[in-house]
């Protein structure tokens, strides 16, 4: 039998719109964005299962997963963005879907509804049985020697409004734009125990001078404030998708 690692990435979904700004009521990033109140890896450790099947085929890859926290913190509104197969994208929509309820996100002090994009990572590894089985999402990973975590105690912070920074400096690319293209760059990025950003790189590309704009923007961005794990900052990696709409 094949050793299974599963691994899911926290990460908040930003969207980039041609002239144009998100006026509903699902936001993006809110001034407080929703708590996980239970053990993630535990849970996930209990509840995820590689379907039979991927392993049978050595099927191996990401299902990304999009879905809502609701304003009373139960999840809501899940749809598979990024399809791996028939029973990998079923085993993350279910497992996502039967989550205990998160602490809600708040804007201006109200709790609102607050938009997530999670990618469920399937992977085949060594010859374990099974049910041995390593779950890590909420637990730290190794990155140029230095720990990096994909979920913390207290997540990073942009100082300030990021969808008002994203509106101001985020600019549709001409050959885009012409060429009528639309979708969404993901980007993933380290912030670092001081606030600043480092490891951006391209996960899924759209081209025409869009992966380029999403990363200048990424990279530019001033510095946050750092994640906290145990009252300590550390360096925290998000994996963000930037997406392109034409309005």
């Amino acid at each position: 039998m094949k050793y299974i690692i599963l691994t899911l990435s926290l990460f908040i979904s930003v969207v980039a719109v041609a002239q144009s700004t998100d006026t509903a009521k699902k936001y993006h990033y809110v001034q407080q964005m929703p708590r996980v109140g239970f053990d993630l890896q535990q849970y996930l450790s209990k509840n995820v299962h590689y379907p039979k099947s991927a392993i049978d085929n050595n099927i191996e890859g990401r299902v990304v997963v999009q879905f809502v926290v609701n304003e009373d913190g139960s999840i809501g509104d899940c749809e598979v963005k990024q399809s791996l197969n028939k029973e990998c994208d079923a085993e993350a929509l279910r497992v996502i879907k039967n989550m205990p309820k998160w602490t809600p996100g708040k804007q201006d002090g109200k709790p609102v509804k607050v938009v997530f994009t999670q990618p469920v990572s399937f992977k085949l590894q060594g010859k374990s049985k099974p049910e041995e089985k390593k779950i890590e999402s909420a637990g730290p990973v190794i990155a140029d020697q230095d720990k990096v975590y994909t979920y913390v105690q207290q997540m990073p912070e942009f100082k300030g409004e990021l969808n008002k920074y994203f509106a101001e400096n985020i600019h549709y690319p001409k050959a885009a734009a012409d060429a009528g293209i639309t979708g969404r760059v993901v980007v993933q990025f380290v912030v670092k125990a001081d606030g600043t950003i480092d490891n951006v790189k391209v996960l899924r590309g759209i081209g025409a001078g869009c992966d380029e704009e999403a990363l200048r923007v990424i990279k530019n961005m001033p510095p946050w404030k750092p994640g906290k794990q145990e009252g300590k900052p550390v360096n925290v990696m998000y994996t963000t998708p930037v997406t392109f709409m034409l309005r």
